[in-house]
């Protein structure tokens, strides 16, 4: 159930599916969203279901493309990989990473990034690596 303040609650999703709200469809307002690990499916509110990933992914969605819409997309840890539908595939980071996708250069589009909690060290993809945190910490990104 999705409760959203000033609506009424809204059932989309089942016990499982990982929530990944988003503006799909570029109008400007965030979708409900979920994203199924057990089939790879994403199931957007007013729109078609995408199947895009595998068991042991972790959904990354963001705008990637700076097409002023969110962009379905995963992180294989087990590769390195980041998937980003209708984009070529990155190879940026290790299994032990923690995918922070964001806009760390502040040109409107999503930045693909990792902090690696062994060292405390935050790559993001094109920008060179910064020292911020140590073991144990949890990094957030809005």
């Amino acid at each position: 159930m999705w409760y959203i303040s000033g609506m009424a609650g809204t059932t989309w999703g089942i016990a499982g599916d990982i929530p990944v709200p988003g503006d799909y469809n570029g109008d400007g307002t965030t979708d409900i969203a979920v994203w199924r690990p057990s089939d790879g499916m994403w199931y957007i509110s007013g729109m078609a279901g995408t199947t895009w990933g595998i068991a042991g992914d972790i959904p990354v969605p963001g705008d990637y493309n700076g097409d002023n819409t969110t962009d379905i997309a995963v992180w294989r840890p087990s590769s390195g990989i980041w998937y980003i539908y209708g984009i070529t595939g990155v190879a940026w980071g290790i299994a032990s990473d923690i995918p922070v996708p964001g806009d760390y250069n502040g040109d409107n589009t999503t930045d693909i990034a990792v902090w690696r909690p062994l060292s405390g060290i935050w790559y993001i993809y094109g920008i060179t690596g910064a020292a911020w945190g140590t073991a144990g910490d949890i990094p957030v990104v809005r």
